[in-house]
């Protein structure tokens, strides 16, 4: 696979896996949105839940947002998110770049994976602010959820080679990126209520948590009550046995640099074994550590190894590389 090729490969996983993310999170905060009363402003406490807010602090760019001078609420702020072509990390500016990266790699992708990834980029194409109001927030949520499992799906049919090593690289990449992002914003002020009430603010942030997470039903299953912090940090960190987990998508990603690398000499790897002990390190002691810069240096940790994959394995033009690293956020 020529490097140029494998760099669009691993950024196809990257954006079909944001555009999954942020419109997993735009509907987890717009059911939560609806039942709790924020204050108007921009404060900064962590014991506040705007949902709205924290979904910009997760899945965009705040401080790009809060220049274009729109309050924070759903009737703006769930537009940029889903399908803003100006937001680089928006629902819709994620499915027309994840189609610009596959059709350079058409003649390697099959037909069943490329139409699913073609097709979503064609409807995507389609959608735009009067669409939010027209067919409602969970109607776009839906469809991007639907084609992003389509499209994994599809992945099935690829063949063995170096191929899906480079699109589940950048899947886990942009994974860990996220789950880090999203525990970054909504754990720290929960973590002195072990057990919250149900209907209070850090209930609320956990539940919300876990739908933006997709991992709801597996929250039920570790933790019936729904209600243990405890679980949750588990669950999202440390569960192995968890497709959203912290552990099990750095295990994975190693996998993948392994497989497209052939087992050859890869900074990467060492990088993500130093960030896997950083987190066996920290979760050994739960609520002991300080999980906000424990989640901040993972954050900057996976941003290093994409960094360090980039430079060492693959060719990228400079200005596509400037592009897609602020679209990062």
């Amino acid at each position: 696979m020529l490097s140029r090729v494998a760099n669009n490969c691993l950024w196809l996983g990257r954006y079909l896996e944001r555009a999954e993310n942020t419109a997993r999170l735009v509907g987890a905060v717009n059911v939560v949105a609806g039942v709790v009363e924020v204050e108007p402003d921009l404060s900064t406490d962590d014991a506040r839940f705007d949902p709205w807010l924290e979904a910009l602090k997760c899945g965009a760019d705040l401080g790009a947002y809060k220049e274009l001078g729109k309050p924070i609420q759903a009737a703006s702020t769930a537009p940029y998110m889903l399908v803003d072509r100006a937001n680089p990390s928006s629902v819709v500016s994620c499915m027309r770049s994840a189609g610009g990266n596959a059709r350079t790699a058409r003649h390697l992708l099959g037909d069943s994976y490329w139409e699913a990834v073609n097709t979503a980029w064609i409807e995507a194409d389609d959608f735009d602010a009067d669409d939010v109001v027209a067919v409602g927030i969970e109607a776009i949520v839906e469809w991007a959820i639907d084609r992003c499992r389509l499209i994994r799906g599809t992945a099935d049919d690829l063949m063995r080679d170096e191929l899906p090593h480079v699109i589940e690289a950048g899947i886990c990449i942009e994974r860990v990126d996220f789950v880090a992002r999203l525990l970054g914003v909504m754990l720290p002020a929960t973590l002195d209520r072990r057990h919250p009430a149900v209907a209070s603010t850090a209930h609320q942030r956990i539940d919300t948590l876990m739908n933006a997470a997709g991992a709801r039903e597996t929250f039920r299953r570790v933790s019936p009550d729904r209600g243990s912090t405890a679980d949750a940090v588990e669950l999202l960190t440390s569960l192995n046995a968890c497709p959203r987990s912290l552990a099990r998508n750095l295990a994975l990603l190693e996998r993948s640099l392994t497989g497209f690398t052939a087992g050859g000499t890869c900074a990467a790897i060492v990088l993500v074994a130093e960030l896997r002990d950083k987190l066996g390190e920290a979760a050994s002691g739960r609520f002991a550590g300080d999980w906000k810069t424990v989640l901040g240096e993972i954050h900057l940790g996976i941003g290093a190894v994409a960094a360090t994959v980039e430079r060492d394995h693959l060719s990228v033009p400079s200005a596509q590389t400037q592009m897609q690293r602020q679209s990062e956020g």
